[in-house]
Formats: C-alpha cells, sequence, structure tokens
C-alpha cells in the first residue's frame, strides 16, 4: 500500500510539473487566444448595432460600468463586452480594430502547430502599419459621421495633419503612401506600359455621335475612284440616261446651213421675207414730227 501511494505521488508531481519547453503550455495559449478572438468578433459585432445606446453610459462610468450591477447595456455581451468594444472603437483605432481578430487568430493557429513566432512578428507589424492608415483614410473620409471610423487615433492624426497639411495635401498623401505601398512591394515594371495598348482596345463607335458626318466633305470632292464599284456602274448608267435624253431633246444650232435639210438647224428660222443670199428685207417705220404747244 506504502508503495501505490509514492507511485501516484509522483506522477501527480510530473503532472504538475512543467518546463517552458512543454508542448502543452502553447496549446492553451493558443486555445485562449481562438476564444479571445470570438469574443471579440461578438462584441465587434455587437457594438456596431449598439454603440448608440451603450455609448453614453460606458462613457460616464468608464470601467466602474463593470461593478454597477443596476446599469443594463444593450450589447450582446453584457457590461464587458460595450466596455471592451467601446475601448477598440471609441479610444483605440475605430473600425480597423477588426484586425485584432485576425492578429488573435493566427497568433492561436501559430501557437497550436508550434510554429516559430517570426512569422507572426512580420505579419503584426504589417497589421498596426494597415490598422494605422485604414484609421487615418477612414476618417479622412467619414470625418461628418458621428460613428468612430477611425476611433480616437483616426481623429487626433487628421486633426493634426488636417491642419499642417490642408485636406489636400492630406488627400495627396494618402494616394503616395498607396502608390509607394504598391510599388514597394509589387515591384511593378513600368518600362512595359504603353498607353496605346489601352486606347486600342477601346472599341468605340464615332458614327453613333453624329460626329463623322460633321467632319465629311461634300459628295463632289470625292474621286469617282475611291467609291465602290456598285456606285460607279450606277452613277454611269444615270449618266448615259441623262445624256441619251438631252441629245433626244437638244438641237444644236448652226449657223451656216448649207442645204435644204438643215433648215431646222439654222440659228435665225427662214421668214418669208428672206432673200435667196440669206438677208432680210423690212422698212424701218417713217418717223412722223410732233408740235409742241407753246404755253
Amino acid at each position: 500500500m506504502g508503495k501505490k501511494k509514492k507511485t501516484t505521488r509522483t506522477a501527480a508531481k510530473r503532472s504538475l510539473d512543467f518546463k517552458l519547453n512543454d508542448e502543452r503550455i502553447p496549446k492553451i495559449l493558443g486555445v485562449i487566444c481562438f476564444l479571445m478572438a470570438i469574443y471579440l468578433a461578438i462584441a465587434f459585432i455587437s457594438y456596431l448595432y449598439t454603440w448608440k445606446l451603450d455609448q453614453d453610459q460606458v462613457l460616464r462610468y468608464s470601467w466602474n460600468i463593470l461593478f454597477e450591477s443596476q446599469t443594463s447595456v444593450a450589447n450582446w455581451l453584457g457590461r464587458l463586452g460595450a466596455v471592451v468594444s467601446n475601448m477598440f472603437f471609441y479610444w483605440g483605432f475605430g473600425l480597423p480594430s477588426i484586425v485584432i481578430i485576425f492578429l488573435l487568430s493566427h497568433l492561436g493557429f501559430d501557437l497550436i502547430k508550434r510554429r516559430p513566432l517570426k512569422q507572426f512578428w512580420n505579419v503584426l507589424q504589417y497589421s498596426v502599419v494597415g490598422m494605422a492608415f485604414l484609421s487615418l483614410a477612414l476618417e479622412f473620409i467619414f470625418r461628418s459621421s458621428d460613428f468612430t471610423w477611425g476611433g480616437a487615433f483616426g481623429q487626433s492624426t487628421y486633426s493634426w495633419l488636417s491642419t499642417f497639411l490642408g485636406n489636400i495635401g492630406l488627400l495627396l498623401l494618402l494616394i503616395f503612401s498607396l502608390v509607394g505601398t504598391a510599388v514597394w512591394y509589387f515591384n511593378p515594371n513600368f518600362e512595359e506600359l504603353d498607353l496605346r495598348i489601352a486606347t486600342d482596345r477601346l472599341d468605340i463607335d464615332f458614327s453613333s455621335f453624329g460626329l463623322m458626318d460633321f467632319f465629311k466633305p461634300a459628295e463632289d470632292d470625292f474621286d469617282l475612284e475611291s467609291k465602290p464599284a456598285a456606285t460607279k456602274t450606277r452613277k454611269s448608267r444615270t449618266t448615259k440616261a441623262a445624256t441619251a435624253s438631252a441629245e433626244k431633246e437638244y438641237t444644236a444650232l448652226q449657223p451656216n446651213a448649207a442645204s435644204d435639210e438643215d433648215e431646222n438647224k439654222r440659228p435665225i428660222p427662214k421668214t418669208s421675207g428672206m432673200t435667196e443670199g440669206g438677208e432680210l428685207e423690212f422698212e424701218l417705220p417713217s418717223v412722223v414730227p410732233t408740235s409742241r404747244k407753246s404755253k
């Protein structure tokens, strides 16, 4: 009996005795990180719907609201959920604070898988910079909104930069930050950039706007050789028909007719008073003098 008691005591001591290299510690911490991520996710989602109802009470009592049993809040996780979500959204980075849920999940997964934390450290740096940038950008865009899009960090940063650079300068700074970050991480090749490729892909029918008719020259200015064959044939037929009809209706007048067959071609038809030489005989009328009456 004594030996059995000693063996059970030693087993209990071994189970409670652990070192920092024990694989159970990172697993427990990983599970805790997952639970905290789930808790914050529920608190944050609830804050998006209940922040108007809980903000006055949370700002009035701050952390003391946790001990105010008579105070009720609308947050799904009670007073603790209201205080924690208000701390991240109102006093923190605003809506970009959701990135913390991603960080806790990533950390918990790395701890459970016993991965080195060097990779998580790089993710943490990028996430913090991203939260800071998004906090400032959202506060700049929705600065007139009652909701704390950028939190205290975004509001304080925007108020300082807007007075230092102005709104236009701050907008240019945000655009430059985005472009610079994209160039730094993706390193695009601008040597192959050709604007003609983009313009060639634009298939726009400008004839539908009626602009080409304005610049189109008159029909007479076109060369017949540049027209299609069907247009040439149709126009040649029309020209021949017009010429034939004109020949039927028109008779050329010849000044010197040699025979009687050409009587109809004389410039002046023959009259009864015409002599054989082709000259006309006529008499001038006599002038009758008239007398003027003297006044």
